[in-house]
């Protein structure tokens, strides 16, 4: 018998946790599942022609280009705007760098690397944390796949 799932989704950036959907409601100036993000564009052609011009472009290929490409000009995420808060400011709308997050534990709050992430993914032994995980996940997966076979076995 399976367990109910739970929600181990850590919200970065004073992103809101609902765990029931398991899903985070972003500060703005914040985007990603866990909020780690810029709200930012992600491709050079966002509100210029040629490439995505305008809002209308959002909707094109099933909405990819608000999902993936243009995430701020589409709206997809908050931006940090002077005169409008759409879901909430952490740190009275300070930003990080990429790879970085806000620590809130410090006062005031500060940036600080996440990891693990996009910038820290080495560690002191010169091994990617990355691969470390990966392979940490695969023998957890044997380990139950064993379990399993084991159990059903009996």
């Amino acid at each position: 018998m399976l367990k109910s799932a739970t929600c181990n989704l850590k919200c970065q950036n004073c992103g809101r946790l609902n765990k029931t959907s398991c899903h985070c409601t972003c500060a703005d100036g914040w985007d990603s599942p866990d909020c780690s993000r810029l709200c930012e564009n992600d491709h050079v052609r966002c509100g210029v022609k040629p490439g995505f011009p305008s809002k209308a472009a959002c909707s094109i290929n099933n909405y990819a280009v608000a999902k993936k490409y243009c995430r701020k000009m589409c709206d997809t995420c908050a931006s940090v705007t002077n005169d409008t808060t759409i879901n909430h400011l952490c740190c009275e709308g300070r930003l990080c760098e990429k790879g970085y997050v806000l620590d809130l534990e410090r006062k005031p709050c500060r940036c600080t690397l996440l990891c693990p992430g996009p910038l820290c993914d080495v560690m002191e032994d010169e091994s990617s944390a990355l691969k470390y995980n990966f392979i940490y996940l695969i023998s957890q997966i044997l380990v139950l796949y064993f379990m399993n076979y084991t159990n059903n076995s009996l």
